[in-house]
């Protein structure tokens, strides 16, 4: 996840990356009553990226993300504050 991360970032810069942490451990039968589109998300059983297998993982992501370069406000910006921005932009403050 972070090697993705670093290179989304060397390609459009750190303030466009952004991770999503959408975690779900859904049965085939709970995948059907739910909806899910196939398009979108595969069926289960889902793979997590190695280090991050479940979202308590997710505490190992800002050092990584650290170790690779990135300052803290960049950091921030990746874990959700360029999520927040943009959102800002498109609906206003």
């Amino acid at each position: 996840m972070v090697d993705h991360a670093v290179h989304i970032a060397e390609l459009v810069g750190p303030e466009h990356v952004g991770l999503g942490l959408d975690f779900a451990d859904e049965s085939e039968e709970e995948y059907d009553f739910f909806g899910y589109d196939e398009r979108y998300y595969p069926r289960p059983p889902w793979v997590w990226p190695a280090g991050l297998e479940w979202l308590h993982h997710a505490r190992n992501i800002a050092p990584a993300l650290a170790s690779r370069g990135f300052t803290p406000a960049e950091i921030d910006g990746i874990l959700g504050r360029n999520f927040l921005r943009v959102l800002a932009a498109i609906w206003g403050s």
